[in-house]
């Protein structure tokens, strides 16, 4: 039997872990973290599959949580879910390989980006901006 994924949530916003944790939750292993600086605490205690990260936050920003993981951990996979998201922003995305959506999103658009990403065969930036759930 294949293992469960173990994907972190990083989101300051209540509403959204527990959107994702609870659209993710059948099909992986789901940590929520409110901030940057809670989900480095949760990396040092257990490596995740994937990092799903909110951009604007309090304190250090989604960016620099990606950049300062990726020193660590050149391989981590990431996507980006942010409202937050200029041309010069997906450019940086996209120069790392991290795809992303913007809020808001589509669900099933949501699933299928995390399954392709833990697969590896993510499309670079998707974004999507049709709203749903």
């Amino acid at each position: 039997m294949p293992s469960v994924p173990s994907v972190l949530v990083v989101d300051d916003d209540a509403a959204q872990r527990r959107l994702l944790t609870s659209a993710l939750g059948a099909r992986c292993r789901v940590t929520a973290a409110s901030s940057a600086e809670q989900a480095l605490e949760c990396i040092a205690q257990s490596p995740f599959d994937l990092l799903i990260l909110d951009i604007e936050m309090p304190g250090m920003s989604g960016l620099e949580l990606l950049e300062e993981v990726r020193r660590s951990h050149p391989a981590q996979r990431c996507v980006v879910v942010s409202g937050a998201l200029g041309e010069e922003r997906a450019s940086w995305l996209a120069a790392r390989g991290v795809p992303y959506l913007l809020k808001p999103y589509r669900i099933r658009a949501l699933v299928d980006l995390v399954a392709a990403t833990l697969s590896g065969e993510e499309g670079r930036g998707a974004a999507d901006r049709t709203p749903g759930a």
